[in-house]
């Protein structure tokens, strides 16, 4: 086997690595992505029901000692941001450190390449 040919063969592996990264990158950034805008979202829809539902305890029977009671107690506490909770925060933290790995990954493996295609520019170069 020709030096040339064990250089592309060298390429082409790089190549199938570099497409498995890239696939993992891919899912990786759709999960990050879902994550963010489903969980944002679940904590704007607690925050309005419990807005509209003192809303209408206040207007429904206003008056009442009891329920002015409850009212006051539903203003305390609200749905807080989720990357707020420790074990979300930690499961994004390592999706996004996977993220910075798998394209590290894939820019070395770019490199390897260029200069492996280097090399066999090189080559061809010499044969002229």
């Amino acid at each position: 086997m020709s030096a040339e040919s064990e250089l592309n063969a060298q390429i082409r592996g790089l190549k199938s690595s570099r497409d498995t990264y890239q696939s993992r990158l891919n899912k990786l950034n759709s999960i990050n992505a879902n994550m963010d805008g489903c969980f944002d979202d679940n904590v704007v829809n607690v925050n309005t029901w419990r807005s509209n539902t003192e809303l209408a305890f206040s207007s429904g029977i206003s008056g009442a000692i009891p329920v002015a009671v409850i009212a006051e107690n539903m203003q305390g506490p609200v749905e807080i941001d989720v990357w707020n909770d420790t074990y979300l925060s930690s499961v994004k933290n390592n999706i996004n450190s996977e993220i910075s790995r798998c394209q590290t990954k894939i820019n070395n493996i770019n490199s390897d390449i260029n200069s492996i295609q280097a090399r066999i520019d090189a080559l061809k170069d010499d044969e002229e």
